[in-house]
């Protein structure tokens, strides 16, 4: 599947707050974990998420042309964690030979 280059810009108006929140609350551990890397990333996934579990998972599909619905779908595993789990694996392989 060819990538397309999103060109619309969606704006809207929310509270100093509500901007203070959402800048916290992407950068959470838990939205971390599933691949969330901006606020845009975090409103992108609410609404598929709340489309989702409202007129379900087949409706999501039925789109899964549109680049946003099938990364929700399918989403990329994290390369940075394969690189984590091999460097964590050498780490105790030469402890365990340091250890001996």
């Amino acid at each position: 599947m060819e990538k397309r280059v999103a060109k619309k810009i969606m704006s809207f108006r929310i509270s100093e707050e509500f901007e203070h929140f959402l800048e916290g609350i992407w950068r959470t551990n838990a939205f971390r974990k599933i691949g969330i890397k901006s606020k845009t990333d975090l409103l992108r996934y609410s609404v598929l998420n709340v489309v989702g579990k409202q007129h379900g998972i087949k409706t999501l599909k039925k789109f899964d042309f549109v680049d946003e619905i099938n990364n929700y779908l399918n989403p990329k595993t994290d390369e940075n964690v394969e690189e984590l789990h091999k460097n964590i694996k050498e780490y105790f392989e030469n402890r365990k030979k340091g250890g001996s």
